[in-house]
């Protein structure tokens, strides 16, 4: 990706995807907005997102899906995620990722911003967990709160037995 650190916008999506030895994203430091959809698939060799640090807008959404060996988000910016009420975030599939409690994610998640969080390393194993990771000394969790199945109820009133205010919505709904 080297020869792309000129590159400063993509108006439409930014697929990233199927690169088997890129492990990290250098190249791309010029990268300051993408006007749709940014997705970060199946990179077996991606270990950090490191090279985006100057990405300061993604008009849709994020998704980083399938890196096996991703385990750092620090590059994101604090205030990248979350300027369009209909963006979302998708953290599915990257068994080396424990770390999600990056400034960036925890001020969108803070805000009320959606996300689908799944089979990532303990630390970033769902929205819940993430929220408790951004805001640990909190009696409730700021936005919105999804229980999808006893395992989130669990962890809810385990690490929230205090809580009697939700400030944003409150999702109940097993996924069958």
């Amino acid at each position: 990706l080297d020869s792309l650190f000129g590159l400063k916008s993509v108006a439409g999506q930014f697929y990233l995807s199927n690169n088997d030895s890129l492990e990290h994203l250098n190249g791309l430091s010029g990268l300051q907005s993408i006007g749709q959809n940014f997705y970060i698939l199946l990179n077996p060799a991606l270990l950090s997102l490191a090279g985006l640090e100057s990405l300061r807008q993604i008009g849709v959404g994020l998704v980083m899906d399938n890196n096996p060996l991703l385990q750092d988000l620090s590059a994101l910016a604090d205030s990248l995620l979350g300027t369009n009420p209909d963006f979302y975030l998708r953290i599915f599939y990257n068994p080396a990722l424990a770390l999600c409690h990056v400034p960036a994610i925890c001020n969108y998640v803070n805000q009320g911003g959606e996300a689908d969080i799944e089979g990532n390393a303990p630390g970033c194993t769902s929205l819940n967990e993430i929220i408790l990771n951004c805001n640990p000394s909190q009696d409730c969790p700021p936005g919105n709160i999804e229980i999808r199945s006893q395992a989130d109820l669990d962890f809810f009133t385990l690490n929230y037995p205090d809580c009697d205010h939700i400030a944003g919505s409150l999702t109940i709904n097993s996924e069958q």
